[in-house]
């Protein structure tokens, strides 16, 4: 907070500085205090900001966010977008773990995330109901458990 507060103070963080006012016993405002900054009320130019961290060896955390790179056959804007082949991938993303799948096989779990999710992709028919031909399909692309059969339980 200091290096920033100094950084604003020699002007190599581009910033609107509110000043710190001196008040009398009344309340009143006398004038503001030379050279002072009032941290919650002065505005900080963000890359500014970034490239005053980054200068100095920070480049993570909240003002460097990780850039999430979309695939072009997860992007809807994509000139050859798959509904049906982004479903099953998110699908597939979403049933990583053992909370997704406990007590219920791939293709069920699959098959639930892609009912809960069908109208973000396109899985539904007229009347907003999902579209169990579209499901079972992309259930079985995303199935990486292709021999079928009950989960197995713990210790069995």
């Amino acid at each position: 907070m200091a290096a920033i507060l100094n950084g604003v103070r020699r002007r190599t963080i581009k910033a609107e500085i509110v000043p710190i006012y001196e008040h009398d016993i009344n309340g009143n405002t006398m004038g503001s205090i030379e050279g002072s900054v009032d941290v919650r009320c002065s505005l900080v130019e963000v890359d500014s900001l970034r490239s005053f961290l980054g200068a100095r060896g920070f480049t993570t955390g909240f003002f460097f966010p990780e850039k999430i790179v979309v695939q072009d056959y997860l992007n809807s804007k994509h000139p050859r977008y798959a509904p049906k082949l982004a479903a099953a991938v998110y699908a597939w993303l979403a049933t990583d773990g053992e909370s997704a799948t406990s007590r219920k096989s791939p293709k069920q779990a699959l098959t639930k995330w892609l009912r809960e999710h069908a109208s973000e992709f396109g899985l539904t028919d007229e009347e907003g109901k999902p579209n169990e031909t579209g499901i079972e399909e992309a259930a079985k692309v995303a199935n990486w458990q292709r021999s079928g059969g009950a989960p197995k339980t713990p210790g069995g």
